[in-house]
């Protein structure tokens, strides 16, 4: 495959390689049109839960042994599939990582680096929200993977007062640890204590990519010296 051009970059066979890695379940299935994952519109179930041809052989397995359809699993039966939903935490942040980090070894983020924004899986580490969450908070605590993208900021910020109110009424304690809960429900923001949460904790920065903005996950007060773009006075778009 020649070398083409990407945003005035070149771009190399291997360089493509890479972006399929991430923006394709498999590959190798689109380009010879070949197999179930050749139909995936971008990814598909098996980027996150595995071959799906072990889950069919394991559960195969299991009918051999007796169990049907219509009976319930056993709780010692492996399934043959990865499931994120038992997954903690970091598990989880280290399973979205895979692509919303970045794969080059040579790539060292730092706070405030023109780079990190465009990986979340690694700046969301860096907000005490991750670290002092008890293990609890995740990428899936506000994105659904079985769902198109929510682009309502007022869903955002309902779950940010999940944690964040000035009293138990905005605690879900079906997500949070109740320690946890308690200890963060008292710390509601000074200056906007129940709404415009993103305008000030998480903007849309722009990065060295052109024409394009990103959510910065790396969630504290922004500073004014700050490189990064802060439209905390304007409405979130």
């Amino acid at each position: 495959m020649p070398a083409g051009l990407y945003q005035g970059m070149t771009l190399h066979t291997d360089a493509v390689r890479r972006c399929l890695v991430c923006h394709a379940t498999h590959p190798h299935a689109v380009l010879t049109n070949s197999g179930p994952e050749s139909t995936d519109r971008a990814i598909g179930c098996e980027l996150c839960h595995g071959p799906g041809g072990n889950h069919l052989k394991a559960i195969a397995s299991l009918r051999k042994d007796k169990w049907t359809k219509d009976a319930h699993l056993p709780k010692d039966a492996d399934p043959g599939i990865a499931r994120p939903a038992l997954a903690s935490g970091s598990e989880i942040v280290g399973l979205c990582s895979q692509c919303h980090s970045p794969r080059d070894n040579f790539m060292k983020l730092s706070p405030g680096s023109s780079d990190s924004v465009r990986f979340q899986g690694t700046t969301l580490t860096w907000s005490r929200c991750y670290t002092e969450s008890g293990n609890k908070l995740d990428c899936v605590t506000c994105h659904d993977p079985h769902r198109n993208l929510v682009t309502s900021p007022d869903w955002y910020e309902s779950r940010c007062l999940q944690c964040h109110s000035s009293g138990d009424a905005g605690v879900d304690r079906s997500i949070r640890s109740t320690s946890h809960s308690e200890r963060v429900a008292k710390t509601s923001c000074p200056i906007e204590p129940a709404q415009h949460c993103l305008n000030c904790h998480m903007p849309k920065v722009s990065t060295v990519m052109a024409h394009a903005r990103f959510t910065d996950h790396f969630i504290r007060v922004h500073r004014d010296s700050e490189p990064a773009e802060n439209p905390a006075r304007k409405p979130a778009p």
